[in-house]
């Protein structure tokens, strides 16, 4: 069966936890869970800093599984809630989840793309039970999924902040190098002045010089038969039609 030789992704909700044993006597319990198929790869949950005894996570996790996992009746779950400490994180129970009992597998597999929902016992560490765990399960296709190609477990949260890293950083990328227009740039690509005084000022002074340099004792400047004001340019910052003479 060619459908055997695929992975897929088992994706599990940690919903919330019911009448949990309390562990801390002067403060407000604030628990979190682990949860791991392979010991060595855990996934961890939000700190539930106001529910107490009653925690709500609401935190998915994808594991990358096979389907002999899938089948097996061994296969499931580890889960650890813990108590948030000052110095030290105090264990309030576990809970360890069959495939076979979460997911209800039939001889004919098909990924469940809608979760199944269970709540299971939780186990404090005397081995009493205390507290049940809300939780949701699915199976996916490995192509449904293909960021977990090379990644065992990932917290839901965390695929959804790189993936945004990423976007951020391509966006970033794809504007490098392309020439940016100057909005003080004229047509012609002479710099042009923000302030409107400073540049009638800086007229005047070019006008004034030029004044000196080629008039007479008149105060005027002489140019193609045409003759200009100084006081006209100071008052307009230009020539207009009417100050010609």
């Amino acid at each position: 069966m060619a459908e055997m030789d695929k992975n897929y992704i088992l994706e599990l909700t940690l919903i919330s936890a019911q009448e949990l044993k309390k562990t801390l006597k002067f403060r407000r319990m604030k628990t979190y869970a682990l949860a791991w198929i392979d010991s060595t790869v855990k996934v961890r949950t939000c700190i539930d800093r106001v529910g107490g005894v009653n925690p709500t996570w609401n935190d998915k996790f994808l594991f990358r599984v096979s389907p002999e996992f899938l089948y097996s009746e061994t296969s499931g779950i580890s889960i650890e809630i813990f108590a948030d400490g000052i110095f030290r994180d105090s264990l309030v129970g576990t809970v360890r989840l069959l495939v076979g009992n979460l997911l209800r597998i039939g001889s004919s597999y098909i990924p469940m793309r809608v979760p199944s929902f269970n709540a299971v016992q939780v186990r404090r560490p005397s081995g009493r039970f205390q507290g049940v765990l809300n939780v949701g399960a699915s199976v996916l296709f490995g192509s449904d999924v293909p960021a977990m190609n090379n990644v065992p477990a990932i917290n839901f949260r965390e695929l959804i902040e790189e993936a945004s890293r990423s976007k951020v950083v391509r966006r970033s990328q794809s504007v490098v190098g392309k020439p940016h227009g100057n909005p003080f740039l004229h047509y012609d690509n002479q710099p042009y002045s923000r302030d409107p005084l400073r540049e009638r000022h800086r007229m005047i002074r070019e006008m004034e010089t030029t004044k000196h340099a080629r008039s007479s004792s008149d105060g005027v400047r002489r140019g193609n038969g045409l003759e200009i004001s100084s006081k006209q340019v100071a008052r307009s910052g230009s020539v207009v039609e009417d100050d010609i003479v």
